[in-house]
């Protein structure tokens, strides 16, 4: 039975009111009312399934899914509880759990296109991507005007290679829907990727004339014209990241005066390092830069906001500077500061042509003390050989475009002259076992280091290597950063990130650093034989690690 609220209100009364506090768009009454309706009943899929939708509208995503599970719970068989949940699943990032959510409902209910649309993107994410073209096209043979459906099944295209089918995707999700920027966007990401960057830039500068203020496609366009070369204009575009509607780069809570050149004398002033740890490494090289700024120079503190495994490392690099944490809500000392400015505002200062990227060997300093511990540990392993780091796998976005099939690596593991050393982080001990059988010297794993946690150890190791030969990941950031010779396979097409450019075989930011390209989209052994050819033209090839005394 329905319980009494105060003798006035039932529970169904209390979710029907809640359910016009949600239509009205008041997410905050709404969940007081359906709170307050589950305190009676708890029963009630409904009540349940509605606080989720309003939790979702707070962006309480892990509130959110607790809400549905209990939807689910109390009905097993509600196809759009087990939708909401498997949806709210996605969106925190909990994708294996939306993959079974959404499946049990496509199956219940396999008449619903946004169902099939969400477990096809489900799908796409963890990677199986025959399973989530099925679902895709499922969901447009249900209704063929489905423009998300249309975008996701592009994303789709894209990550298998299939650029054309990827472009005429966009194109029919934007007839479906014109102010789709999503499609807009990764048309032009395709097209690019494609070398068709005048038709990609034109589509963008069509799209941005009818929604001037899409920060995505301004986005979109500043990684463009970066990777194409055209540097002056692409750091320009790129300040449209620090717009506060952008919603796929996180941006920090900071309120401070935006610290401008000359500013900063007697101020303490923080400069915050944004997106991933990879682009945190190769923004530092920007920091000197700042650092010879008048006012900087001046200033009473300078405050680095970083991912905590880069501080030590940070502050043994630049003394001048204090390294600070990243913490969500920020550390207490960075909200203290006077002035503040994101890192990548000195691509704008002082990166716009090539000529200003400065000569350099190494911009990190790792541990001398390591550093010779460990050279010594893999002279006595090598038997006078060099010894070469191996990094063979990238996560993240476009990290299976990224990462070529283990047995690509089989020509390069078979050297005899060779001794090959594990630095790739969050190893997999199959892919170990896998490389391992193909080497002729026995592929070296170090489990005193930790490559995924402990970044200033790592770059240590790197530093005591003869070279190191990796795919596009944090590894070659970091071999580069403390100038330690090192070869980057790195794909043609999609998943060649913006700051390797095009067709370049050297790298502006690291001077250490060999791009060793594909030939063509997936050709992974042309890359590997750019590798090769690297190995032998290099003079450590015959001079093996020197003694620590040396």
């Amino acid at each position: 039975m329905t319980g009494q609220a105060d003798g006035n209100k039932d529970a169904q009364q209390l979710c029907a009111e809640a359910q016009e506090f949600l239509r009205a768009g008041n997410a905050a009454r709404a969940i007081a009312a359906f709170q307050a309706a589950l305190n009676l009943d708890g029963s009630i899929a409904g009540a349940w399934l509605g606080l989720g939708r309003a939790l979702e509208r707070q962006n309480r995503g892990r509130e959110a899914v607790g809400a549905f599970e209990r939807a689910v719970r109390s009905e097993p068989n509600n196809w759009r509880a087990l939708h909401d949940y498997g949806r709210a699943l996605l969106k925190t990032d909990q994708t294996d759990r939306a993959v079974k959510a959404l499946t049990k409902a496509v199956t219940i209910n396999p008449g619903s296109e946004a169902v099939w649309c969400d477990l096809g993107t489900a799908q796409l994410i963890t990677g199986a991507l025959e399973d989530a073209e099925y679902s895709l096209r499922y969901s447009i043979f249900l209704n063929g005007k489905f423009a998300i459906a249309f975008n996701n099944l592009g994303n789709c295209m894209r990550e298998q290679g299939r650029t054309v089918e990827a472009v005429r995707a966009y194109n029919r999700a934007l007839a479906a829907d014109p102010d789709l920027s999503s499609a807009a966007a990764a048309r032009a990401s395709t097209q690019s990727d494609m070398g068709n960057v005048k038709d990609a830039l034109a589509g963008l500068d069509a799209f941005l004339r009818e929604h001037p203020s899409d920060v995505d496609c301004h986005q979109t366009k500043s990684l463009i014209l970066m990777r194409d070369s055209q540097l002056a204009d692409g750091f320009k575009e790129y300040e449209w990241r620090l717009s506060p509607t952008r919603t796929s780069v996180p941006l920090r809570p900071f309120t401070h005066t935006r610290w401008q050149p000359g500013l900063g004398s007697g101020k303490t002033v923080l400069i915050w390092l944004e997106q991933g740890v990879g682009d945190e490494i190769l923004s530092l090289g920007l920091l000197p830069d700042f650092l010879s700024d008048p006012g900087l120079a001046n200033a009473k503190k300078i405050l680095i906001e970083c991912d905590e495994r880069l501080a030590r490392l940070i502050e043994r690099s630049f003394p001048s500077v204090t390294a600070v944490p990243r913490d969500n809500p920020p550390n207490a000392l960075a909200m203290r500061a006077d002035l503040s400015c994101a890192i990548w505002k000195g691509g704008l200062l002082y990166r716009t042509d090539f000529g200003a990227f400065p000569h350099h060997n190494g911009y990190l300093r790792p541990d001398p003390k390591r550093v010779s511990d460990l050279r010594e540990r893999y002279r006595a392993l090598a038997d006078g050989k060099p010894v070469v780091g191996l990094s063979w796998s990238s996560g993240g976005v476009r990290g299976r475009a990224k990462t070529p099939p283990l047995d690509a690596w089989k020509p390069l593991l078979m050297r005899q002259d060779l001794q090959f050393v594990s630095v790739q982080y969050a190893a997999a001990g199959s892919d170990i076992d896998f490389l391992s059988a193909m080497a002729a010297n026995p592929l070296y794993v170090d489990k005193d280091i930790d490559q995924a946690m402990d970044l200033d150890q790592t770059a240590a190791q790197l530093s005591a290597l003869s070279a190191t030969v990796t795919v596009s990941n944090t590894i070659a950031h970091i071999a580069g950063a403390v100038g330690a010779p090192v070869a980057t396979v790195v794909p043609k097409g999609y998943g060649g990130f913006w700051y390797w450019f095009r067709d370049r075989k050297d790298s502006p930011w690291y001077p250490s650093m060999r791009l060793c390209r594909q030939s063509s989209p997936a050709d992974w052994p042309s890359a590997m034989d750019n590798a090769a050819s690297w190995i032998d033209s290099s003079p450590w090839l015959t001079n093996p690690l020197p003694s620590s005394e040396a």
